[in-house]
């Protein structure tokens, strides 16, 4: 269970940042967890108001066994398994390889992503009025809206966190989530009636995002988020060591 002192204190955090004019990079908003129906699939919109035009699709290059420059990276296999597909929509050049980067990271890591739709939006309308939104599907969304004039770290952390979700939804069973949860001093991976700080999906997505950037970083969404704790955590969550630690 969550001790009151953690509440108090991740409470009194949250309380500080919204307060904030310019909140911190790693201060973007939370996963959006659908409904019922939206998970089964019901009638989502790929591509929400806000969204730039379907046309404008972005061409991620190798990051595909093929090696070559491909849109959807669906005929093949890698390892004996069929080949996530990665789809890029509505991105300039900055953003292709924000994505692009972001990508890389999780397959240095080893950490094999859904098939996915990753779209980038010139408002925060397409994300709900956040910095970036994860639904769940088949394919998974990902949608970014991260103003251009953001520093770097915080674009990467979103774009990591966001994708994050996409992993940490797929690929942990029920076990996993029970130890992670253990590890982090929380109990529950999702309720609404909870704070999202004190939601295992937020801190899953806060600890890939930690564990895969390319340079140092504080994370402050969660609390326990010293080194050797995310370290920690992301060994239960992946069974890997963090790339920044390597």
């Amino acid at each position: 269970m969550v001790t009151a002192s953690r509440r108090l204190i991740a409470t009194v955090t949250l309380l500080g940042l919204m307060g904030m004019a310019d909140p911190p990079a790693a201060s973007y908003p939370p996963v959006e967890i659908p409904t019922a129906v939206q998970v089964a699939g019901a009638s989502r919109d790929p591509m929400p108001a806000g969204t730039r035009s379907p046309a404008a699709l972005a061409i991620i290059p190798g990051r595909f066994p093929d090696g070559g420059r491909t849109l959807r990276a669906d005929a093949g296999t890698h390892a004996g398994a069929a080949t996530p597909s990665i789809e890029v929509r509505g991105a300039d050049p900055a953003e292709t390889e924000l994505a692009d980067w972001a990508l890389g990271r999780f397959q240095e890591a080893g950490l094999e992503l859904p098939d996915t739709i990753i779209t980038f939006h010139d408002t925060p309308a397409g994300c709900g009025g956040n910095s970036g939104l994860f639904r769940h599907g088949h394919p998974a969304e990902v949608h970014l809206c991260i103003p251009a004039e953001r520093p770097a770290k915080a674009r990467k952390l979103i774009a990591l966190h966001e994708l994050g979700h996409a992993w940490a939804e797929t690929h942990t069973d029920p076990t996993t989530r029970a130890a992670f949860l253990t590890e982090r001093g929380i109990d529950t991976w999702y309720d609404p009636h909870q704070q999202p700080h004190l939601w295992g999906a937020e801190h899953a997505a806060e600890t890939i995002s930690w564990a895969l950037m390319d340079e140092p970083v504080r994370i402050i969404r969660i609390y326990d988020a010293a080194p050797d704790q995310l370290t920690a955590a992301y060994q239960v969550l992946t069974g890997h060591e963090p790339l920044n630690a390597q």
